[in-house]
């Protein structure tokens, strides 16, 4: 089952104000959302046993961990650009929970 910093995570990228979803950054936010869906994804065969190997698993985790790890170094450059702006503050909070969840 995933955490709940997932579903956190999930829960503001699903109320994302139009002005942010039509910026520049929101190919970096359709990332994350991708990134969120391949870890619950994960989360859910790990749950219920269906991986075929060890290593296989720990090798999609270790993929997981460094996209995650990428997003949060472009949502930390994001969110200090313009620290005042509903898409920094999206960004900070995004960037926060990212690095909660691994």
């Amino acid at each position: 089952m995933p955490s709940p910093s997932l579903y956190n995570i999930i829960s503001i990228l699903a109320v994302i104000p139009p002005e942010i979803q039509d910026s520049a950054d929101c190919s970096l936010l359709n990332d994350v959302v991708q990134s969120v869906e391949e870890i619950t994804q994960l989360a859910h065969k790990c749950s219920d046993l269906s991986y075929t190997g060890k290593l296989l698993m720990q090798s999609d985790l270790d993929i997981i961990c460094e996209k995650f790890n990428t997003h949060i170094k472009s949502l930390c450059e994001l969110s200090s650009s313009d620290c005042f702006s509903p898409s920094a503050l999206l960004f900070r909070d995004l960037q926060l929970l990212l690095q909660k969840t691994i």
